[in-house]
């Protein structure tokens, strides 16, 4: 015989933490479907991104500083070991001895506050990095990181002073026709971040496309998927705390 009383797929999964997930995903959907539907109200919200140039992950020294014979081979050694938490202690006091004889190149200063950072040390991280744009104020990795700390600061007029509205690399360097990998996972990792920050949502997921068609497997990419979807839930959070705010203000009004 079959059994009148039939489960409703929608409440089979009862995991708390599953069912949470899943409220968030359509939240999110919700705030994403009701921007999507403004678009077509506003088609000029709309921002048209294109990538006029090429991305390649060999080495190369167009965008970077004048380099010596010592230093080149310090590279070669310096950065396989700085993805390695192994090789953290070891390589710290090297970079920071070379830091101290080459305090004008950008690739050490870079490599050195990138460390401090991954180690945790904000102080020295946040230090290095303002020497090193105030030495190097056109070199990628020292805009990004300067802008990623305005952020982290809440400035972020400080920021949009340093980014001059140049939401693409074509527009910060228009003489390069050829940007290595790392360079454009730094700067769309900031243009995404630099968006949320703003509450420009549109315009991060827009960026944040472009970023997962060019480096689709990057470990980053999944953490600003999360950040992205977090200034998502926020604003679908202050759209429904709005009325309840209108409706306080109206009641005291009486």
């Amino acid at each position: 015989m079959k059994n009148s009383i039939e489960r409703s797929p929608a409440i089979e999964n009862t995991d708390p933490d599953d069912i949470a997930g899943r409220s968030i995903q359509r939240a999110v959907a919700a705030v994403l479907a009701k921007r999507t539907a403004a678009k077509h109200d506003h088609p000029d919200a709309v921002e048209l991104r294109l990538i006029s140039y090429d991305i390649t992950a060999e080495p190369m020294t167009e965008g970077n500083p004048p380099e010596t014979p010592e230093l080149v081979a310090s590279y070669e050694e310096l950065h396989p070991n700085q993805f390695d938490p192994e090789q953290w202690p070891e390589l710290l006091p090297k970079l920071e001895v070379l830091h101290n004889k080459f305090p004008d190149d950008a690739k050490i200063g870079n490599y050195l506050a990138a460390l401090y950072s991954r180690l945790g040390r904000e102080d020295d991280t946040r230090l290095t990095v303002q020497d090193l744009y105030r030495r190097h104020p056109d070199y990628l990795f020292a805009i990004t990181a300067m802008i990623r700390i305005h952020l982290n600061d809440n400035e972020l007029e400080k920021a949009q002073e340093i980014l001059k509205n140049r939401f693409e690399l074509s527009l910060m360097y228009p003489n390069r026709k050829v940007f290595h990998i790392s360079e454009f996972v730094a700067f769309y990792e900031m243009i995404v971040r630099y968006h949320i920050a703003r509450g420009a949502l549109d315009a991060a997921q827009s960026a944040l496309n472009v970023f997962k068609k060019v480096a689709p497997d990057h470990p980053e990419l999944g953490v600003l998927q999360q950040v992205l979807m977090i200034g998502n839930l926020k604003e679908y959070l202050a759209q429904l705390s709005a009325p309840k705010q209108r409706n306080k203000q109206g009641k005291k009004r009486k």
